[in-house]
């Protein structure tokens, strides 16, 4: 996915995030942050974290327990990040990387080798673009951002080593309130132009989450 790093400033609540998350291929959903489950089940995750630290990158994975780490990456409000994971078919190594394209300067990636890997899964909300926080819709946490964030495309490669937009996707909304709807929290899609998706941070905040 690519997506630009918003401006953000904390005001509430302990964290909000936007991921990148890839499952590997004939893994359990509920599995995927049980380290001692790997390397039968897999998972990685890659993109932006908002709290009070206001906006790192980084990563997690299946033997990280979910628990996130950060890269050391310079970027500011405004540039332009694009998130990749993949694999390495002929050594298993998976890759969470991201390239800030607004300077210029080479890539970020945590590798880790997962034995017996070579597709990801793709039927899975374990495979897709993550909107999440564990914040009470009392805490108010939306103003910490000026706008609301956008990912400006999401893309895989087929084993024809192209890469293609999304052909399909499926919006769902998890741990938010009966009736509240994907239309209310996002708007756009990934199939068809121009193949982006904007995260209503202000709906989230009211709509999702414990009461």
């Amino acid at each position: 996915m690519v997506a630009d790093i918003p401006t953000y400033s904390h005001q509430a609540g302990s964290f909000t995030v936007l991921l990148l998350n890839a499952q590997k291929s004939g893994s359990t959903d509920a599995d995927v942050c049980t380290s001692s489950k790997a390397p039968t089940s897999y998972w990685g995750q890659v993109g932006m974290q908002f709290d009070s630290n206001g906006v790192r990158v980084g990563y997690t994975d299946t033997l990280k327990s979910c628990n996130p780490s950060f890269f050391s990456i310079p970027y500011s409000a405004g540039d332009s990040m694009k998130y990749r994971i993949y694999i390495d078919d002929a050594s298993d190594n998976w890759y969470m990387w991201v390239d800030n394209l607004s300077d210029g300067n080479p890539p970020y990636a945590f590798v880790r080798n997962v034995s017996g890997s070579s597709l990801l899964d793709n039927d899975t909300p374990q495979t897709s673009v993550w909107y999440e926080n564990p914040n009470a819709s009392t805490v108010n946490w939306d103003p910490g951002f000026s706008a609301d964030p956008v990912v400006d495309y999401a893309s895989f490669q087929w084993t024809d080593n192209v890469w293609y937009y999304w052909t399909g996707e499926l919006k769902s909304t998890i741990g938010c309130h009966t009736g509240a709807t994907t239309g209310q929290l996002m708007s756009g899609a990934f199939v068809g132009s121009p193949h982006n998706v904007t995260f209503d941070v202000s709906n989230m905040d009211s709509l999702c989450g414990q009461s």
